[in-house]
């Protein structure tokens, strides 16, 4: 049996949100879209009939951030998420609400490297 250690998975999480972190900034448009459309699949009422297309248009975006960088956080994202890949529309929510947290997890790492203050 292949067993893979703590420091291992530790290692791998810092190297995909160090490679998420290059990829959000040769697209930040890409990022904002991709942080709003789960946000708008978990939070709001969304008609059946918009589902693939969302997921579809969200795959896209995906896929604008795996680009510079192949193993960042959004590379196992975009096929999961994608109907025309392996994505299945039937588990869009649950896969947004995943992506969703991956996110929040590389904005308050990106956070706390740079010390970062928003300003209203």
């Amino acid at each position: 049996m292949n067993t893979i250690s703590i420091e291992d998975l530790a290692t791998r999480r810092l190297d995909a949100f160090t490679a998420s972190e290059r990829s959000v900034a040769v697209d930040p448009e890409a990022y904002r879209e991709t942080k709003e459309v789960p946000q708008k699949v978990i939070g709001c009422p969304l008609d059946i009939s918009e589902y693939y297309r969302t997921a579809a248009y969200l795959g896209k975006r995906l896929d604008r951030l795996c680009c510079p960088e192949s193993d960042t956080i959004f590379a196992y994202y975009s096929p999961q998420i994608d109907p025309s890949r392996s994505g299945d529309v039937r588990y869009s929510r649950a896969v947004c609400v995943d992506l969703r947290g991956q996110i929040d997890a590389l904005d308050r790492w990106r956070l706390r490297r740079r010390r970062l203050q928003r300003v209203k």
